[in-house]
């Protein structure tokens, strides 16, 4: 009875240390990454940074993908020390790893939320396996946390965090702007801190943070400009300046989603009226507590807003990725409302303000444990699901290519966008219709035959250049890769499936493999080469 007792008590001390907690997030993260099938966009800057000629050549592939720099920065740098994506992958992880700690180590929340939010959609997978750049700017958020209140001694490590924020995602742009807009705010209205910064020493402090800032905000706007040959170029033509009722609920229901997972249809106005209202009062229930520390409240109102505008005027945005910084957002919020001396109210005469702010006292705290809940389920769904169903079908394809000894063969894959991780498990370029030479990353924009993004070349035109590749350059048979089961046929060309590969999460890697081959006497016919290819 006393082994048992003590058992119990040794289990309830291990179960109750956040290092303990912190080590199986970290060991499910490196589970979850070494297992996890990479798809087009993760693979798309990794493939840049490999196939760049040069950084400032890299730095112009970038501006083409409507992200900011720091990550290809970093990929390359890695790459100089072991030229693998496995390289990406781990970093990716030790970021979300090192970003795990320093919630755990300096946020102000219960062990039950710290819990709840480490084991959530966002860090056990959004922002773990899924390499992409938004988790530097996780990172570089819950460091900006934790470094808030040092602000008083000097500015210089947050205007280093906030340089970095603005190079990690254009999401993370705009959630640094607010954060710096909240330290200006507060120094334009505190004498104290206006009469520190008058000394040498303080004024120096200051305005070596405020180049800081101004020299990673231009990197980044520079980056961010498209190149006139960008599907992203528009001018004003691409900003949506118009008022429209459904466009507004929809950009109002992303908070919404970023809360609960739920994205609800703009195509179903009672959806986006009712969880509309709920983020509504979410929202002002919020606002409302964090009033009591103001400062707080400015930075939840102004990255809200801006953020909310951006999905407004230019991106609704398209998945939890870009939906996860409204819940962000919220996490820094209250995690600066802790540093905050809080703010006498007593004197407020107005009932319904009083009633307004014991209502947000009595359900802020069971409205934030709800959304971290609903979080942690997300979490708890997405995680096995990606190990036991692979997101691409990407690395079926490429093991198979490898077993069968074909990764040395003339390889023609379309649409070019949907084929960036089959070039990179590869390891190797393919030839791509869409731009009519040998590729791995897809610029959307420049010589790609496709008017946008969205379009992809017909299969008569692939078969077309299939049939020219045979026979200008002699070859005996060409393995073609298809995200979409061959639409057409042809008398000229002998086309043979070889396998599909469906078993994949994203409907648009799924693949299908043919070899094609060209008859003898079309071949002895290649002196007539311009009639056949009319």
């Amino acid at each position: 009875m006393n082994r048992n007792r003590y058992q119990l008590k040794h289990l309830s001390i291990v179960l109750s240390s956040s290092w303990f907690w912190l080590v199986l997030y970290s060991g499910l993260g490196l589970i979850g990454v070494l297992n996890h099938v990479m798809w087009r966009d993760e693979f798309n800057t990794w493939l840049i940074v490999r196939d760049s000629n040069s950084l400032g050549e890299m730095l112009q592939h970038v501006k083409y993908q409507g992200h900011t720099a720091l990550w290809a920065l970093c990929l390359s740098l890695l790459r100089n020390f072991y030229d693998s994506y496995l390289t990406m992958q781990l970093f990716h992880w030790a970021i979300a790893v090192a970003s795990a700690v320093i919630f755990w180590r300096y946020s102000p929340f219960t062990f039950r939320q710290k819990l709840l939010f480490t084991f959530g959609y966002i860090p056990i997978y959004q922002y773990s396996l899924v390499a992409r750049p938004y988790v530097l700017g996780m990172l570089c958020l819950f460091a900006f946390c934790a470094v808030f209140p040092y602000r008083q001694k000097s500015y210089i490590p947050a205007a280093m965090l906030l340089m970095l924020m603005i190079n990690s995602s254009a999401y993370a742009l705009l959630m640094a702007l607010a954060l710096a807009a909240t330290l200006v705010i507060e120094w334009i209205l505190n004498p104290k801190a206006r009469s520190r910064d008058r000394q040498h020493s303080h004024a120096l402090d200051l305005m070596l943070s405020v180049l800081i800032f101004a020299v990673g905000f231009g990197f980044a706007v520079y980056i961010l400009t498209p190149p006139i040959d960008s599907y992203n170029h528009g001018g004003l033509d691409a900003w949506q300046l118009n008022f429209n009722l459904r466009r507004t609920l929809r950009a109002w229901n992303r908070i919404f989603a970023g809360y609960t997972l739920i994205v609800p249809s703009q195509y179903r106005w009672i959806d986006l009226w009712i969880c509309g209202a709920i983020t509504l009062f979410s929202v002002s229930v919020f606002a409302l507590q964090l009033v009591k520390r103001w400062l707080s409240l400015v930075f939840f109102m102004l990255a809200n807003l801006t953020l909310l505008a951006f999905t407004y005027f230019r991106f609704a945005g398209i998945g939890p990725r870009h939906f996860a910084h409204f819940y962000l957002i919220l996490i820094a919020a209250f995690w600066l409302y802790a540093y905050l001396p809080e703010a006498d109210l007593s004197q407020v005469k107005s009932r319904l303000v009083r009633r307004s702010l014991a209502l947000a006292q009595n359900w802020h705290q069971p409205l934030l444990t709800t959304i971290l809940v609903i979080q942690f389920l997300g979490g708890l769904y997405v995680y096995p699901r990606d190990l036991l169903i692979p997101f691409s079908a990407s690395k079926a394809v490429s093991n198979y290519i490898q077993t069968s000894a074909w990764q040395d063969e003339f390889i023609v894959a379309s649409r070019d966008a949907n084929m960036a991780p089959i070039s990179g498990y590869l390891d190797r370029q393919l030839y791509y219709p869409e731009l009519e030479s040998m590729g791995s990353f897809t610029l959307f924009g420049g010589d790609r035959e496709s008017d946008n993004h969205e379009n992809y070349l017909p299969h008569t035109e692939v078969l077309r250049q299939v049939e020219q590749l045979l026979i200008e350059r002699d070859l005996e048979r060409i393995l073609l890769i298809l995200h979409l089961p061959l639409e057409t046929t042809t008398d000229i060309l002998s086309v043979q499936p070889i396998h599909a590969f469906t078993r994949a999460w994203t409907p648009s890697e799924r693949y299908y493999l043919y070899w094609v081959t060209l008859p003898n006497s079309v071949n002895e016919a290649s002196s007539y080469l311009p009639s056949l290819l009319g």
